[in-house]
């Protein structure tokens, strides 16, 4: 790659990196302008995590997409796996005590991360969420978040994500209440195509606009 090519991708991704002003006035509704169109929460996958299902006429559920569990049981297979590798490739025995115990620490911190990373993941991603006509209510778990008459609109909105070793969009499917305060659905990676389709699937289920704003 050429120092001028190393420049315009530098370029693009300073520029990508800043925030795009939204307009809420596209929207023509006056509740959009109290609305907040900052990322409700930080960070997010860079792969299509959930997507939603509907169980029944009165029921839309979000359930994990096969990327959404693989990816996780690949991380807690790094976390018992790792710890193996290394047992069977050291000659633990004849290693001097101080080395032994740096080994041994090795192992455990890899179980730990990998591990707990990956416990996250899978938690989040098959965490039971559900859209529930019969009983009006939005419900992750076994907490209800609001009632479906509380529901105003769907925001979707994007976050630029930078690390040292990628760079992505995370999009995020939020509730806009009655009252402008908003509630988080999905906030994950992909295509925007994806979360756009997701969005006019709860749309449909709901009979509510999408304001999409990515």
């Amino acid at each position: 790659m050429s120092l001028e090519e190393k420049f315009q991708n530098l370029a693009k991704r300073v520029m990508d990196a800043i925030p795009k002003p939204v307009d809420p006035e596209v929207f023509n509704d006056e509740l959009a302008l109290k609305t907040d169109w900052t990322p409700l929460v930080k960070g997010g996958t860079n792969y299509s995590e959930r997507k939603f299902e509907q169980e029944t006429a009165d029921r839309l559920s979000v359930a994990a997409t096969l990327q959404g569990i693989l990816f996780p049981v690949i991380i807690i297979s790094a976390a018992i796996t790792s710890p193996i590798v290394l047992v069977f490739g050291f000659d633990l025995a004849s290693l001097p005590k101080p080395m032994l115990i740096a080994v041994l620490a090795i192992m455990l911190s890899m179980f730990v991360v990998f591990g707990g990373v990956g416990y996250y993941l899978l938690k989040r991603a098959l965490r039971k969420t559900t859209f529930d006509k019969v009983n009006n209510n939005f419900k992750k778990g076994y907490e209800i978040l609001c009632s479906l008459d509380e529901i105003h609109a769907i925001q979707l909105i994007k976050e630029f994500i930078e690390s040292e070793d990628s760079s992505y969009y995370s999009y995020e499917l939020n509730l806009v209440l009655k009252d402008a305060s908003r509630i988080n659905v999905l906030d994950q990676g992909g295509k925007p195509s994806l979360i756009i389709s997701e969005a006019e699937k709860l749309a449909d289920f709901l009979d509510l606009p999408i304001w999409n704003a990515i």
